[in-house]
This record gives C-alpha cells, sequence and structure tokens, in this order.
C-alpha cells in the first residue's frame, strides 16, 4: 500500500509516519505539508490512501478532498481533525471521505483504522453508526461544518493570503513574499474577510483556531 500523508505539523506528522513504517503491508509512504503538494504528488505516484489534515496552506483539505475524489477516485481518503462530531462527520461522508481519525487518537486506533482501510470495508459506516452522538447535529457542529465550507470557496491565492495573515503580517510583508502589489492583497484580504464573515485578523485567528 502506497500512502500519502498531507499535514503542516511537523510533530504530528512524523508520528503517523512512524506509525506506518511498522506496518508490513505499507511499501510506501509521501509525505506533503500543503494541498498543493500533495495534488503533485497524487499525480505522479499511485497512491492508495490519501491521510490529510483540513486546514492546510496553499489548497485546503476540503479542495484537496474534491479534487482527489474527482481525478482519483479509487483512492481511499481519511482525514486527521482535531474534532469527531456529527455535522463535521457528514459533511466528510458527503465529500466522498471513507473515515477520520482524531489528532488524539492512540496508535492502536491507528493501527485499527489502517487495517479496516485495507481490508477494503467501509470506515465510515462504522465509525457513524458506532457514535450515538451522532444521532443529531449540534449547533456548535454545525457551525464548524459551515466554517469548513467557507474556507473551501478561498481561491488558491486567498488561502495563501490567510495563512500569512495569521502570522501577522503586514500588507508590505505579504506583498513582498507572495511578490504582488500591495493594493492585490488589499483586496485578497477584504475577499477573504467578506466569505470568511469575519471583520479583522483576530477574528480570523479565531475561527482558525476553532477548526485546528
Amino acid at each position: 500500500m502506497n500512502i500519502l500523508v498531507v499535514e503542516d505539523h511537523t510533530m504530528f506528522l512524523e508520528y503517523i509516519v512512524s506509525v506506518l513504517k511498522n506496518r508490513e503491508n505499507v511499501h510506501n509512504i509521501l509525505t506533503a505539508s500543503n494541498g498543493k503538494d500533495a495534488f503533485g504528488l497524487l499525480h505522479e505516484n499511485k497512491i492508495d490512501l490519501l491521510m490529510t489534515d483540513l486546514n492546510l496552506p496553499k489548497v485546503n483539505g476540503i479542495q484537496l478532498i474534491e479534487r482527489t475524489r474527482k481525478y482519483y477516485p479509487r483512492i481511499k481518503i481519511v482525514v486527521l481533525t482535531q474534532y469527531k462530531n456529527s455535522g463535521l462527520s457528514r459533511k466528510l461522508k458527503n465529500l466522498g471521505v471513507d473515515g477520520f481519525l482524531t489528532k488524539n487518537a492512540s496508535q492502536e486506533e491507528l493501527n485499527e483504522l489502517l487495517s479496516v482501510v485495507i481490508s477494503g470495508d467501509s470506515l465510515f459506516t462504522s465509525q457513524l453508526t458506532n457514535e450515538d452522538h451522532l444521532e443529531s447535529i449540534t449547533e456548535e457542529e454545525q457551525l464548524l461544518s459551515d466554517s469548513f465550507q467557507k474556507i473551501s470557496q478561498l481561491s488558491k491565492r486567498e488561502t495563501e493570503v490567510m495563512h500569512i495573515l495569521l502570522e501577522n503580517k503586514t500588507n508590505k510583508e505579504i506583498s513582498d513574499q507572495l511578490k504582488i502589489g500591495v493594493e492585490t492583497v488589499i483586496t485578497h484580504r477584504k475577499n477573504i474577510y467578506r466569505k470568511l464573515g469575519v471583520n479583522n485578523v483576530l477574528d480570523l485567528y479565531k475561527l482558525i483556531s476553532d477548526l485546528e
């Protein structure tokens, strides 16, 4: 099995890779820290399983999942997330995701998940039916699902600008880093705020922090 792991948090990425290396049936492990590089690796390699975070720079996880399902429908997809709730679960299932793994999952849970994937069974069926709290969607869970939907509407350049904004950089610093005009940065900034329903960087940081 060839696996691609997409995660921008280095320590968690290294943990996942270390667990995968101990699996006899895992032949090749590729990694990426953003959605753009990940899609390039999907194009260049025969990947059996994609494991991805949702909040990624350049191309976010939702966009990566949508593109993967469109161009490589046979690939199994597992989402790595901080949350496990009905709103997000149903959103991911509708996108064609096969299952999800919370970032505080144990090594045993990760191995169990991989065994299910390799066997070809449905991950989402068991995960949904075994969770009592998935019977109803709470207001908080719906907000999480709506937030992911909003982020998925950002363009590639807007996603790049958003991640640099979260580093508390000025319009001029963003302009220099991306080699675009300051006025263009300001336009992207306004579009990001409008699409995500926030008014400033602090609101943006709070929204992203809730999703991580």
